[in-house]
């Protein structure tokens, strides 16, 4: 059987037509190379478990067990509610117990579907451990078998009804409000592939979410599916870096119940497979622990929405501010305290809301590695407290986050979701915030301990090394930003996990203490089903929550509601620190060369950026229209052609708010950074020829496919959000700068392009970061009469001349509730 999906913006006759026209007349024949149904995979009569080294450092365990198929099963989705209920993250959860009352496991993760197969599938409940938790992988399985087991009780007695409830609601609730698809293809894609699992074809587009079920089937549920997960049943999956230390290879082939180390024919990885002892799972038969009792289901979601009526404003209001879709945000508000953008949602109407606040810091505590360490651990900080309600929001479409913004120094904070709860959900994070100072009563504020302290460091100390293991080409780019950024203080990846490790924890509640010392110079944009008032009510709440009162702000007062005239604008420009970029020198060639930190990296990459500086837009039109005619010819001819890489990528950059520059590396193993610079350099001379050559209509076509990108709406309501939020961080508020400089690229030439070429690219100036694999050394680099060598990308930063600060805009309060 064929599966046909189509997604277009045709009328549905015409798409019906084609599809009978193209599918339904192919011959029918029997295939002799469809795949039987498997059957079910037997139950092993003991429980194993495999030891193996990861490539990078970090400590994880993976508990599988082989179930039947759940294909079939769509209606009601049992394992989705297995999932749900092992994967959450609140109070008497699994991840909490693990987490809170002993600091054994980072994330946990329970996966229903990902290896599923039409005769069976396999339920897997993973976590990433911390080095302790890694010492007591036999107790966390035990309380993981704790947690099935009261699973299996409740599934004989009746779960409490809201468990299937909520997520039925929610699943109607992601189907019914489904954003535009970011891709058609995979849309597609996905849809024709999942056809063949619904026996209703009423159910092809919402079969995925939607619970059809009115009740779940419990009998089925212990049945088919928490009775075969027992330990008998369970295969067991622990990876350590530690490992790699104390293993002895041993050829393949071996007995593997002896539990001797093997080496995998295909990857390399050193592995040992065991039989659990019957001590052990006689354990994880009967688990008697004494974390035990603080296990138990989620209790019923506060933050689930009822109320998904679209705010409108009147008539007159909408004409003259927001008339089309791509309408600014206007400024409600702007003082010392405040200063408070709105949009309502003019594109999608989506019952969504994105509020975004921007805290200013003192620069001393961001601009030094020092500082960008402790706000960075501070933002995880309160992340992990505000988890205990901000998980159950994630399930009911909010979303919140804690952000450190290093290049601004501030702090920002992010909700997203349904707008019925996302006042609430913002307050609650302000107030648990305020809460960890113990400037609020409230009793149940967490604290920082030494379990979360250790718990927090090795969170960042693995997000550094998992960057030092990354693609080389992340690490040219590194380098390339601190050659032109000058920052007050250094902040390399090495000082940074040096000041990691020299951070106390009287350090961060020090710096939590004067963070929110004043709660004035504050940034909001509110964006989408909020009315204005809503709005205008919050930005009062947010600096009255920050001081201690807790609660407060449900209704805003002054000259906002009266109708009286506004105060001028008088919100200080310029209140963060702003960043500093490089001016080069005209005509001349920098270079860098480095190694990759990964000892096991033996891939080269070259990065060439050629600086415009600042400029106007007509331009930016012309650079913009510049990397779109080499994004083709770039990777036909440096990585089809030359292979010279399998990684070709070029991108116009933007340093700080303003300075543009080009940028266009190859990452690969087969030749040396310094020849891949040079046919970089060729390939410039080969693209000034073809467009020289390039027919005029194949000139316009390109010319009008960039257009039509930069003419394109957002894709959904937070892309549209962030957009807006740059331009309001930076102090710009340049909204209509995208659609300008879509204007000007109409009048381009080839002329335009081909000058730009000249001037900026084969006789200007450039930055060369050359970085070298592992088994390589580095060649010295000879200067000469325009090449100069880069020794420290930072010192070299900070000796440079520096380009000015982008100008601001004068900010106009409007009133729209008069």
């Amino acid at each position: 059987n064929i599966s046909v999906a189509v997604l277009s913006s045709h009328p549905l006759d015409e798409i019906e037509a084609l599809v009978r026209k193209h599918f339904c007349n192919l011959p029918k024949k029997k295939s002799d190379t469809i795949i039987p149904t498997t059957p079910p995979l037997p139950r092993p009569n003991a429980c194993r478990r495999v030891d193996y080294v990861p490539i990078k450092p970090v400590y994880t365990l993976e508990l599988h067990w082989p179930l039947r198929e759940i294909d079939s099963l769509y209606l009601e989705k049992p394992t989705r509610l297995l999932s749900h209920l092992l994967g959450d993250e609140g109070p008497g959860s699994l991840l909490h117990v693990l987490r809170h009352e002993r600091p054994w496991v980072q994330e946990l993760s329970a996966d229903n579907g990902s290896r599923s197969t039409s005769g069976f599938s396999i339920f897997i409940l993973s976590m990433e451990l911390t080095p302790m938790g890694w010492e007591h992988v036999d107790e966390i399985i035990t309380i993981s078998c704790a947690y099935i087991k009261l699973l299996a009780d409740f599934a004989k007695d009746g779960l409490p009804a809201h468990v299937y409830q909520e997520l039925k609601l929610m699943g109607d609730m992601q189907f019914d409000f489904l954003g535009i698809p970011s891709s058609a293809a995979d849309t597609v894609s996905f849809l024709s592939a999942q056809m063949p699992s619904y026996k209703d074809p009423r159910h092809y587009l919402s079969g995925n979410f939607r619970y059809f079920a009115d009740k779940l089937d419990e009998t089925a549920l212990q049945n088919d599916f928490i009775k075969n997960m027992e330990p008998e049943n369970m295969l067991v999956f622990v990876g350590a870096p530690e490992y790699g230390q104390e293993l002895v290879a041993t050829p393949v082939g071996s007995d593997i119940g002896a539990g001797v180390w093997l080496t995998d024919k295909w990857y390399g990885t050193m592995y040992k497979i065991t039989t659990v002892d019957s001590t052990t799972l006689a354990k994880w038969k009967n688990p008697n622990h004494e974390l035990v009792s603080h296990l138990h289901l989620p209790e019923p979601n506060e933050f689930l929405p009822s109320n998904f009526d679209l705010v409108s404003l009147p008539e007159t209001t909408m004409k003259q501010f927001f008339g089309s879709k791509e309408s600014p945000p206007v400024c409600l508000r702007n003082d010392h305290d405040v200063q408070l953008w709105y949009k309502p949602d003019t594109a999608f109407s989506m019952p969504k809301v994105n509020i975004f606040v921007s805290f200013p810091v003192p620069s001393q505590d961001t601009s030094s590695s020092a500082g960008s360490v402790i706000s960075a651990l501070w933002t995880e900080w309160q992340n992990e407290v505000a988890n205990i309600f901000a998980y159950a929001a994630s399930m009911a479409g909010l979303h919140g986050e804690w952000v450190p913004n290093s290049k601004r120094s501030t702090i920002e904070l992010h909700v997203s979701g349904y707008s019925h709860k996302a006042a609430l959900f913002l307050r609650r994070l302000l107030e648990t915030t305020v809460g960890t100072t113990g400037t609020t009563s409230d009793g149940d504020a967490p604290s920082l301990d030494e379990q979360l302290w250790e718990r927090l460091v090795h969170k960042m100390r693995d997000q550094y090394q998992s960057f030092l293991m990354a693609e080389v080409y992340q690490h040219a780019i590194y380098y390339l930003d601190q050659t032109l950024e000058a920052v007050p203080a250094p902040r390399t990846i090495e000082q940074r996990i040096i000041e990691l490790e020299q951070q106390k924890m009287e350090d961060l509640t020090a710096y939590h203490n004067k963070v929110f010392l004043s709660s004035k110079g504050l940034q909001i944009l509110v964006h989408g089903n909020l009315a204005p008032q809503e709005a205008l009510d919050l930005a009062k709440a947010i600096p009255q929550i920050l001081q201690g009162q807790k609660g407060s702000g449900n209704k805003a007062d002054g000259p906002e509601n009266d109708g009286e005239d506004l105060p001028a604008p008088v919100i200080p420009k310029r209140t963060t620190l702003q960043q500093r970029i490089v001016q080069l020198p005209a005509n001349s060639n920098f270079v860098f060369r480095g190694k990759t930190w990964n000892t096991e990296n033996t891939n080269h990459c070259a990065l060439l950026y050629y600086p415009f500086g600042i400029v106007d837009l007509s331009t930016n039109a012309t650079i913009s229209f510049a990397r779109h005619l080499i994004a083709e010819p770039s990777y036909n001819q440096l990585r089809t052609q030359e292979q010279l890489g399998y990684i070709v990528h070029s991108q116009l950059k933007t340093s700080g708010d303003h300075v543009k520059g080009l940028l266009l590396l190859v990452q690969g193993e087969a030749k040396d950074p310094v020849h891949m610079d040079t046919r970089i350099r060729v390939f410039w001379q080969t693209v000034r020829t073809l467009l020289v050559d390039m027919p005029e209509a194949e000139f316009l076509s390109h010319r009008r496919a960039l257009y039509e990108n930069f003419m394109e709406s957002k894709k959904n309501l937070l892309s549209e959000s962030a957009s807006h939020w740059s331009l309001i961080t930076n102090q710009t508020f340049h909204f209509e700068r995208i659609k300008k400089i879509a204007k000007h690229l109409q009048d381009k030439t080839k002329d335009d392009v081909l000058r730009l070429i000249d001037r900026f690219i084969l006789f200007g100036s450039s930055i060369s970061i050359q970085m070298f694999g592992q088994g390589v050394e580095l060649p010295n680099i000879e200067n000469g009469d325009s090449t100069v060598a880069i020794s420290d990308p930072i010192e070299f930063g900070c000796t440079q001349g520096l380009h000015p600060l982008p100008s601001t805009r004068d900010v106009k309060v409007v009133n729209l509730l008069s």
